[in-house]
Parts: structure tokens; sequence; C-alpha cells
């Protein structure tokens, strides 16, 4: 992360500020999504992505940016919103009608029905003599899907509070189990996860799931006293990336400006 106490670190910063990517100017090239100018999500080598930090810090600006960029790919994405957050306003448009999902019932259904599809997919894989690797789904012409669940953890605190027998729990437990094989098998079938999660919370997240994440992202811009300088507080977007090799690389999300209607933006590129 910056050292804000280092003039280079500074001068580094107000270049990410003049460079930053607007929203509107992304695209998916190569099979990767842009986190800035300088980062990408290779999904195909790294398709389980987790998305941490503070409320307000940018997680879910993040997901809207790496959203764009998916409906320019592929139409078939599944959101899952517990928290009913901006995502959900999009709603109506054509390309994301009955893919967003905010009700904890619905969203655990539903995780179940794209882990049935996945079985189907990988029995007919197997018919076919398909070897079960990275990448084999481009040669079986598989379309690719994308999930995103922002703010998980509200959909597992929820799912715990029904009783034992209820309905509801029951489709949480499954749903949950089914989560953890679409993570572990579901890259070979072209099924990429985006997860987001406060800080706080990450505890909740069972470490089976967080043993199956293979990126992950830091929102938010700390001193060394750990808080975000009031000069910068209201810039949302500042995040690092952890490397495999355990470094942090510092970002700036892309924009979304303020004066342009990103509705219709998202109804225009819906493919």
């Amino acid at each position: 992360m910056f050292n804000l106490k280092n003039k280079g670190s500074i001068n580094e910063l107000i270049n990410m500020i003049e460079t930053r990517y607007s929203i509107f100017n992304l695209k998916i090239e190569n099979e990767k999504i842009k986190i800035d100018k300088d980062i990408d999500w290779d999904y195909i080598n790294s398709p389980n992505l987790l998305i941490q930090g503070k409320s307000g810090s940018g997680k879910t600006c993040l997901i809207l940016s790496m959203l764009v960029q998916i409906l320019t790919k592929t139409k078939f994405v599944n959101i899952f919103d517990p928290t009913y957050s901006y995502i959900s306003n999009f709603n109506d448009i054509d390309s994301l009608k009955d893919k967003i999902f905010n009700d904890n019932y619905e969203i655990s259904k539903q995780i179940h029905n794209i882990y049935e599809g996945m079985i189907r997919r990988s029995k007919i894989n197997m018919k076919m003599n398909i070897e079960d690797k990275l990448n084999s789904y481009t040669e079986d012409d598989v379309k690719t899907q994308f999930i995103v669940f922002d703010e998980i953890s509200l959909w597992i605190l929820d799912g715990q509070k029904y009783s034992d027998n209820s309905e509801e729990r029951q489709a949480y437990n499954l749903a949950l189990s089914n989560l953890f094989e679409i993570l572990i098998r579901g890259r070979a079938l072209g099924i990429y996860v985006i997860i987001s999660i406060q800080d706080s919370l990450l505890s909740v997240l069972p470490s089976i799931i967080r043993s199956q994440i293979n990126l992950n992202i830091f929102m938010g811009m700390l001193d060394d006293n750990g808080t975000v300088p009031a000069l910068y507080s209201e810039l949302k977007g500042w995040g690092a990336v952890k490397k495999h090799d355990g470094s942090m690389h510092t970002f700036y999300s892309p924009e979304i400006p303020k004066n342009n209607n990103l509705h219709e933006f998202i109804k225009y590129i819906g493919i």
C-alpha cells in the first residue's frame, strides 16, 4: 500500500488519479478484466476472486466496473446481492433481467441451479471424452459464465438463522456445499466467481470457501496508522491486489463518472 509520507508515493498516487480509466472505456481483452490501467484479472488462470474492505471502501464500484466488462463478453451472469445495493437497480435491463437475486432462499436455489448445470456439462464432457483440464470448456464451445456475489456474509449469516429442519436452511446448506464445488470445478467449465465481503466479517466466510480463492483484492487506502487520510476519504476505489509472492500492488479502480447515465450505458452494452 502507499506510504503517504513518502514523496515518491504521493507522486505515484497523483499519476494514478490523472490516468484513471473511465468505466465507459472498458471491455474484456484476451480473457482478462481490467482492475486498473496496470492490473488485470486473468480469470482463466485465477478463476475465483475475493474483494474485501470496509463499508464504503468501493467494493461495489469495483464490481460494477467488472460487470460492465463482463457484459461485453457474455450474457451468462448471475448476481447475488443480499444487501439490495446499487447493483440491484439494473434488474430491469434486458441483459440482467431475472439474473439479480436478493432473497436468501432465492439465492440458495439459484446457486443449486448453477451447480446442476455444471454437473450436466461435466457429464456431457465425459461422454465426449473431453479431458477435464484448464481451458477445456473453450474446446467444447461452452459459454463463459460469471457469478457475482456482493456481500456474501449477509447470505451466510441469514442462512444460519433458519431452523435446522426448515426448507430455507436445507436450501442454504445445500447451496453452500454447491458453491464450494463450483469454486473447485467451475473453471474447467467456464464458470468464474467474484465474491465481496466486509473486512470485519471475513471470519464468517467458511475456510473451505477461502481456500479456493485464487486472487485477493483489498479495498481502501490506509496510512501508517491504519486509517484513511481525510484528504483521500472521499476518493472511492483505492485498493491493492495481493500477488502470488505475497507482495501488494496498489491500484485505483475505474471511475464511474457522476454526470453519465450508467443505467442507460449498461442497457446499451448488454449483449
